[in-house]
């Protein structure tokens, strides 16, 4: 690849390939992590006789309780009498921490870098990596810590009749649960929703743009063959200059060969 006089190996092309894409990947990753704060990240659905009648959504400050039959909405912060849910709440209080932490790790390194800040490219790597590593962390800690925190709360049984022999969502991460009793059916259904998954995928993004990021800043540039010019002559030239005027030849040596001397008569 050649730009004006001056010709890109392979070498520089492909690190300056891999180090647009290691870019947007965490640009994307970046992006997916700051919508995950705005969504929720855990949700159970309660259907009665094969009929939703409400969806209770967590998020990372709230639970949003929706009935489908009403169509009314309420919520509820973890801090609220109505919620009873300290140890959730301190749960994906957690979870927040992890998660903000990386994306304002990511925002300081941006603002470094604008404002000229040198960090070495080894640096700038083992920075991003931690920063997807901690949003990475969020939604897996969420995982393994929230069904221990229903459990304590008190809001574990999953729609079983007797909890400690049926599966709830005090005891899985993920999962269903229907019983029923008197000609009625109680299903709950619970697991993670978009703001988990948006987390995750953008956590492993940054991840991997982190290590894809591991090549020189700049391409190498080789120089073109000259034709047609002097070593001494510039081999470019700017706009609004003369340009380079190839040296002539050098004129050449006088022969050393005697001449034939004329016979006089």
């Amino acid at each position: 690849m050649r730009v004006g006089q001056v010709e890109l190996s392979p070498t520089g092309i492909t690190a300056y390939s891999k180090l647009h894409r290691s870019q947007t990947l965490v640009a994307i990753g970046l992006l997916l992590a700051v919508l995950a704060l705005l969504m929720p990240w855990f949700a159970i659905d309660f259907v009665l006789n094969g009929t939703r009648e409400g969806s209770l959504g967590y998020g990372l400050t709230a639970a949003t309780l929706f009935s489908p039959p009403d169509g009314y909405w309420v919520v509820m912060p973890y801090d609220a009498n109505a919620c009873r849910c300290a140890n959730v709440g301190g749960a994906f209080q957690n979870v927040m921490l992890l998660a903000a932490g990386g994306i304002i790790l990511l925002a300081a390194l941006w603002t470094a870098r604008m404002r000229g800040l040198k960090i070495t490219d080894e640096q700038l790597k083992s920075l991003v990596a931690a920063a997807g590593l901690l949003i990475v962390l969020s939604p897996l800690y969420l995982a393994f810590a929230l069904p221990g925190a229903f459990s304590v709360d008190g809001h574990a049984s999953g729609g079983g009749s007797t909890y400690d022999s049926d599966v709830g969502f005090g005891k899985s991460f993920a999962g269903t649960n229907t019983s029923t009793s008197f000609g009625t059916t109680i299903s709950y259904s619970w697991g993670p929703t978009w703001g988990w998954f948006f987390a995750l995928a953008g956590g492993l993004l940054i991840l991997l743009g982190a290590e894809m990021s591991g090549m020189p800043a700049r391409p190498t540039a080789a120089t073109a063959p000259q034709t047609g010019w002097n070593a001494s002559t510039p081999q470019t030239w700017s706009p609004g200059q003369s340009p380079p005027v190839p040296t002539p030849p050098a004129a050449p040596a006088p022969s050393e060969t005697p001449r034939p001397r004329r016979s006089s008569r």
